[in-house]
């Protein structure tokens, strides 16, 4: 018995411990008395709340012969789950024979047979039956307080299973279980190894002709107009050990700012997808075998979810079954509308993603990854209107100015549509275009002030910069360039922007537009002209009668 216990020892102070989700452990030299078992530390840190418990299998005894000390094992007198512990290792080991009367000899032989993942599986297997059987009263449990990178366990000498049971502030995080021979140790550390479950969010950007963008252009930040509907990308992904899991929860919690509508029709469809390397298939919106779009009975804030109940369950949308496993992703696209409370400027209009997963293979339980976050922007042209006088020039009411934009660099007059109607005067002066992107635009005054000359259409280019890579999307630069008047480069338009102002209502491009007083000559077939021809016969007319008065003068 001696020869196994020492194997066994040998095997829990290396292998044992670095499986069934924990890193490794390292141990302090022998003493009698009770041990301590920490978990965590500040290279490998456990996380604020996390819970941990210990469940001891077996006592440890030694008896000392000579210069010899002899490890051995009994069986607990006040525990009586070694059925629990026999059928968990028949279940990794179908040869075993044991039963809850077999010797304390027998368990350890048996368990000390096991390679890193076996020992992990037995782990797991005897976790989850001991939930079962309701007897978490018997662990010994311990927290991981504010402040600390570890909790501590303690107790007598012995073999131990150590689980987690609660994962507090984890955010992308599963839990674990180890066992754990503490081999006349004084303390032993573990150290918490997870499975990471993570999510990401992207925002397309529109194929307006600035840059160029290509049609899989996904960033953290894009420009948009009002009344544009904004595509969204939401990826998720699986734990390690999701084959391990009997069932899984996964829920998507999607959060939109104010200036952003969430949009869900035959036009802009939510469509879900389970994607594995080139293999992307769109699954089943079905509250049992898919998920659901949920739109109500919400956490606070929050603009829909995207649930799936039990995500072993899902199928394909044509009703086929779906390969999911721990290397798929979870792919969701949908569309947000830019609506009118859009803010404008640097200060964008945010959206946001968390992802809620199951955590706990053991039990029930969920945990849920940090937020995610990209940033939609829109921005304001201001347009003040003055009328040239001898003095230089002053405010001119009555004009009214229509928008357009074209898609392409170099636009013709048949590449430009119109942006909205027209735009009358908001301060006398001021006329306001709000919500546009970068894009290429052309003002026109469309009604001009009487007794002054039409403008010639304005034309230039909105250029906005962002960092889209990084969250959660950061204007960087806005700029006008390639403003001509009439088709011809003018220094005399000029523009100014603000890419720093996001108030409600503040413009972020701002330009004058001067009108000159009327002085062009009338054109051909106008009244202008009937008038000229009288006036010239008029001058006709009365040169020939004082020629003739002259002569008439001169032969009297």
């Amino acid at each position: 018995m001696n020869k196994v216990l020492k194997g066994l020892v040998a095997v829990a102070a290396t292998a044992a411990m670095a499986v069934a989700g924990f890193a490794g452990a390292s141990t302090a030299m022998a003493a009698e008395g009770d041990v301590t078992i920490t978990i965590g530390s500040e290279t490998t840190p456990a996380s604020v709340g996390d819970v941990y418990a210990g469940y001891r299998l077996f006592d440890e005894t030694e008896a000392s012969a000579g210069k010899k000390t002899n490890v051995a094992y009994q069986k607990r007198a006040d525990w009586n789950h070694y059925d629990k512990v026999a059928d968990a290792i028949k279940a990794v080991d179908s040869s075993a024979t044991l039963t809850a009367d077999s010797k304390v000899d027998d368990f350890v032989a048996a368990i000390g047979k096991f390679d890193g993942t076996k020992t992990k599986q037995f782990a797991e297997n005897l976790y989850k039956s001991l939930k079962n059987g309701s007897v978490d009263a018997d662990a010994t449990s311990a927290a991981v307080a504010a402040g600390a990178s570890s909790t501590t366990l303690s107790g007598p000498q012995g073999y131990y299973l150590i689980v987690q049971t609660t994962a507090a502030n984890d955010a992308g995080k599963t839990m674990s279980a180890v066992i754990v021979n503490t081999a006349g140790q004084s303390g032993v550390t573990v150290s918490p190894k997870k499975d990471t479950v993570t999510v990401s969010k992207k925002v397309q950007e529109n194929q307006d002709g600035v840059n160029n963008p290509d049609a899989e252009n996904w960033g953290t930040a894009a420009d948009y107009n009002i009344g544009d509907y904004v595509p969204f990308q939401l990826t998720g992904t699986l734990p390690a050990d999701y084959a391990d899991y009997s069932s899984y929860a996964y829920t998507f919690h999607d959060t939109a700012s104010a200036g952003l509508s969430f949009v869900k029709d035959d036009a802009h469809p939510v469509k879900v997808y389970a994607v594995k390397g080139g293999n992307k298939v769109q699954l089943k919106a079905d509250a049992t075998n898919g998920y659901q779009v949920l739109t109500t009975g919400l956490n606070a804030g929050e603009t829909f979810n995207v649930k799936f109940a039990d995500l072993k369950k899902a199928q394909a949308a044509n009703n086929d079954t779906v390969n999911i496993d721990k290397d798929t992703k979870i792919v969701v696209e949908y569309y947000a509308q830019l609506n009118a409370k859009a803010v404008l400027g640097a200060n964008g209009n945010p959206n946001e993603v968390y992802l809620e997963f199951s955590n706990n293979k053991y039990g029930e339980g969920t945990g849920k990854t940090e937020n995610h976050k990209v940033t939609v922007f829109t921005f304001k042209l201001e347009v003040t209107k003055y009328g040239k006088t001898d003095s230089g020039k002053e405010a001119l009411n009555g004009a009214g100015f229509t928008l357009y934009k074209a898609t392409k660099a170099n636009p013709t007059d048949s590449d430009y549509t119109k942006v909205g109607e027209e735009v009358k005067n908001r301060d006398g002066n001021v006329f306001d275009f709000t919500g546009l992107d970068s894009g290429y635009y052309k003002i026109v005054e469309t009604t001009t002030p009487k007794g002054y000359n039409t403008i010639d259409p304005i034309t230039f280019t909105v250029t906005a910069t962002y960092d889209s890579v990084n969250e959660p999307g950061t204007l960087s630069a806005l700029t006008v360039t390639d403003v001509k008047i009439g088709g011809v480069t003018s220094s005399d338009q000029t523009f100014t922007t603000d890419m720093a102002t996001g108030e409600a209502g503040a413009a972020q491009i701002k330009t004058d537009v001067v009108d000159t007083p009327g002085s062009k000559l009338p054109s051909t077939g106008g009244m202008g002209t009937v008038l000229l021809y009288v006036a010239g016969i008029a001058v006709f007319v009365l040169a020939g009668a004082t020629l003739v008065m002259a002569l008439r003068r001169r032969n009297a």
